[in-house]
C-alpha cells in the first residue's frame, strides 16, 4: 500500500507538472506581443530546466531580453541561467555571503581570461542598468551589497573597467558616500586603469559638478571618501565640448524601483 501511494503521488505530480508547462507555454505568446512577463518567466524557465530543456530556456530568455530592452531584470534572469548551467542552481541566494560564495563557485577557476564570463557579464549589466539607486536603509556594511560584491569580484578577476563603472554609479547616489567599500573600489580601479586614462577622465568629467554639490560635500562622507576626493582632484578632465553623455551613462540622483522583488536587504 505504501509503494502504491508513492507511485500515485509521482504520477499526480507529473500530471500537474505537464499542466503547468502547458499553461506557462502561453508566456511565449505574451513575450512576442511585448508584455512584461517577470512574474511568469522564471517559473516557466525552472520547469524547462527541470525537464533538461536548457537550450529552450535560454532561447526564451534571450527573446525576452530582446523584447524588453529597458527591463534590467532580463540580465538577471540570464545570469541565473548561466548559474544553473555552471553548478545546477536555478537562483542566487538572498544572503550576501552566500551570494558571493555561489557566484565565485560558478565562475571559471582561471582569473586570467581576457573575456568576461557571461554569468558575470550579465550581473554587471544588471547592476549598471539598475543603478544609481539608494542604499537600503538597514544596510550597515556595503560589503553586503550585491552591487559591491559584483564589482569586487570583477576587480579580483582583472575586469577593472566594469568595476569602475559600478563604483561610479553606486556613488552617484549620495546615500552610498558613508560606506568605505564603494570608495575603496573606486580608488583601486583608478589605480589599476590609470589616473590619466580616457575612461577615468570621461567618467569623472561627467560627474564633477554634480558630485561637488551632492556627494563630496556630504557631512557623512567617510574617510575613504575624503581620500578619494583628493585623488579625483588629480584626474585630468576632458574638454567639455568633447564629452557627450551616452544613454544610461549617468543617471539622475533619484530612487530607482526594481521591476522584480530583488532588493539590497542584507
Amino acid at each position: 500500500p505504501h509503494s502504491h501511494f508513492i507511485c500515485n503521488f509521482f504520477v499526480a505530480g507529473a500530471q500537474y507538472l505537464e499542466k503547468a508547462k502547458n499553461r506557462f507555454s502561453e508566456v511565449e505568446s505574451l513575450i512576442d506581443h511585448g508584455h512584461i512577463c517577470d512574474v511568469f518567466i522564471r517559473p516557466y524557465v525552472h520547469i524547462l530546466l527541470h525537464e533538461d530543456q536548457a537550450s529552450e530556456a535560454l532561447e526564451l530568455l534571450q527573446k525576452y531580453a530582446t523584447q524588453q530592452t529597458n527591463n534590467p531584470n532580463t540580465d538577471y534572469y540570464l545570469a541565473e541561467w548561466y548559474l544553473h548551467t555552471a553548478i545546477g542552481r536555478s537562483a542566487f541566494p538572498e544572503n550576501a555571503d552566500e551570494f558571493r560564495e555561489v557566484l565565485e563557485e560558478a565562475l571559471p577557476v582561471s582569473v586570467d581570461c581576457e573575456e568576461m564570463p557571461p554569468l558575470l557579464k550579465h550581473l554587471v549589466a544588471f547592476s549598471l542598468r539598475l543603478l544609481p539607486m539608494p542604499a537600503a536603509p538597514n544596510l550597515v556594511d556595503a560589503d553586503k551589497s550585491r552591487h559591491c560584491i559584483i564589482a569586487d569580484i570583477c576587480c579580483s578577476r582583472g575586469f577593472h573597467e566594469a568595476a569602475l563603472d559600478i563604483a561610479f554609479k553606486l556613488l552617484d547616489h549620495p546615500s552610498w558616500c558613508r560606506f568605505r567599500r564603494p570608495w575603496l573600489l573606486l580608488q583601486t580601479c583608478i589605480s589599476k586603469i590609470g589616473i590619466s586614462s580616457e575612461q577615468v577622465s570621461r567618467l569623472w568629467t561627467l560627474r564633477t559638478a554634480t558630485w561637488k554639490l551632492y556627494v563630496l560635500s556630504r557631512p557623512d562622507l567617510c574617510d575613504e571618501g575624503r581620500s578619494a576626493k583628493l585623488l579625483l582632484k588629480s584626474v585630468p578632465r576632458v574638454e567639455s565640448e568633447t564629452v557627450v553623455p551616452q544613454p544610461d551613462e549617468y543617471g539622475p540622483i533619484l530612487e530607482v524601483n526594481c521591476l522584480r522583488s530583488f532588493s539590497e536587504t542584507s
